[in-house]
C-alpha cells in the first residue's frame, strides 16, 4: 500500500475549464448569498428594522472577484491566444457580456478610479460603503450614488462603484451562460480537446 494520491492527467485546457466553472459556481453562490442577505431584517421596535450592510457589499465584492477571475480565463491580458482558443472550444462570442472590462477594471483599478474622483477635493462624501434597501426616497438615492464609493441597490439589484452602475442580474445571467457553455463542452458528445 502506497501513501501517495494517484494522480490523473487532465488536457491543460480542461483544467482551465474546470477552474472557470470553479470560479462561476462560486460567483453565483455569492450571488445568491447577496439576495438571500437584502432580504433579512429584524424588526427591533415598531418602525424600526436592522437590515444587513457589511455582509452583502462582502458578498457582492466575492462575487465581482470571481466573475473577474473567471473573465480573465477567456480574455486574458496577456495570453491572447490561450482566450481565444478557450472560447471557441466552447462557442463563447468574444463580444460576451462576461469579457467586458468596465466593471474588472472599477474592481481591479480601483485606486486610479479614486484618483480621478477625487481629483476636485473637497468632494461630496457620504460612506464608503452602503446598501439601499427599499423606501429609499429617490433623491436620497442620487445623493448617495454620487457621494458613495460603492453601493448596492435592492430594489435595481444595481451595484455601483464611484457612480457607474452595474446590473448584478445580467452579471449572474453571463455567469450562468458561460457555465452552461462549459457543461456543454464537457458533455461526451461534445469532449474538450487539449
Amino acid at each position: 500500500m502506497t501513501d501517495e494520491i494517484p494522480i490523473t492527467r487532465v488536457p491543460r485546457d480542461e483544467i482551465f475549464l474546470y477552474f472557470a466553472l470553479h470560479e462561476i459556481a462560486g460567483a453565483l453562490q455569492a450571488l445568491d448569498d447577496v439576495e438571500r442577505l437584502a432580504n433579512l431584517r429584524e424588526v427591533l421596535a415598531p418602525g424600526v428594522e436592522r437590515r444587513e450592510l457589511g455582509n452583502i457589499i462582502a458578498a457582492v465584492r466575492y462575487a465581482l472577484h470571481l466573475s473577474g477571475s473567471a473573465s480573465r480565463i477567456f480574455w486574458p491580458p496577456r495570453a491572447k491566444e490561450r482566450g481565444e482558443r478557450l472560447r471557441a472550444l466552447i462557442g463563447l462570442p468574444k463580444d460576451h457580456g462576461l469579457g467586458s472590462r468596465r466593471l474588472r477594471d472599477h474592481i481591479e483599478h480601483l485606486d486610479e478610479r479614486l484618483d480621478n474622483w477625487t481629483k476636485d477635493s473637497p468632494r461630496p462624501f457620504t460612506w464608503v460603503y452602503t446598501v439601499m434597501h427599499e423606501g429609499f426616497h429617490p433623491i436620497t438615492r442620487k445623493s448617495l450614488l454620487a457621494s458613495t464609493l460603492m453601493q448596492y441597490d435592492v430594489e435595481s439589484n444595481a451595484f455601483a462603484v464611484l457612480g457607474d452602475e452595474f446590473s448584478l442580474g445580467e452579471l449572474r445571467r453571463n455567469l450562468e451562460e458561460v457555465r452552461d457553455l462549459i457543461s456543454v463542452a464537457f458533455q461526451p458528445s461534445h469532449p474538450p480537446a487539449g
